[in-house]
């Protein structure tokens, strides 16, 4: 029997997943990704979470050590039109964090496991998430789970017409 549950969220798990997603901000900015890393930003991501959730989608936590150590968010999406169907539906990840003093003990691979449980149930074909480049824990972990990657982003910085370029 496992050490962990893993339940859907109620708003009484509000205050972990802001600190779990206030964790992952500072993770992440730390490797260099651009992340507002105040508390107002995990709590703004939370609440995205949560209307996204409400709309087509759900959360659900993971309970160890007598509290809420991970957390994850998704929404049921359609693939992009330049996929065949059979790609559709899929669920696309929108937050997993697992506490750090928590990894390395399964926890994420756990989320994971219940991730691809929702998404079989819904009849969708495949879970689509993100990685912030350098996260190479994040990516290891996904891959043991059977990610492989399907794109690269990239970005370009746009200033507004409204700035005069120095």
């Amino acid at each position: 029997m496992p050490d962990y549950l893993i339940r859907l969220y109620a708003t009484q798990d509000r205050e972990a997943a802001i600190g779990l997603i206030d964790e992952l901000n500072n993770h992440e900015a730390e490797m260099g990704a651009r992340r507002r890393t105040d508390r107002i930003a995990a709590i703004d991501c939370v609440d995205d979470d949560t209307r996204k959730a409400a709309a087509d989608g759900g959360q659900i936590v993971l309970e160890a050590e007598g509290r809420v150590v991970g957390y994850c968010a998704y929404r049921h999406t359609k693939a992009p039109p330049f996929l065949p169907g059979a790609f559709s539906p899929e669920i696309y990840v929108e937050n997993l964090v697992v506490a750090q003093a928590a990894r390395g003990k399964g926890y994420g691979q756990a989320l994971l496991k219940a991730i691809e449980d929702i998404a079989r149930e819904a009849g969708a074909t495949r879970i689509v998430l993100g990685v912030v480049p350098g996260n190479t824990l994040a990516l290891k972990a996904y891959e043991r789970a059977g990610f492989s990657p399907i794109a690269v982003e990239m970005e370009r910085l746009v200033r507004p017409a409204s700035e005069k370029p120095a």
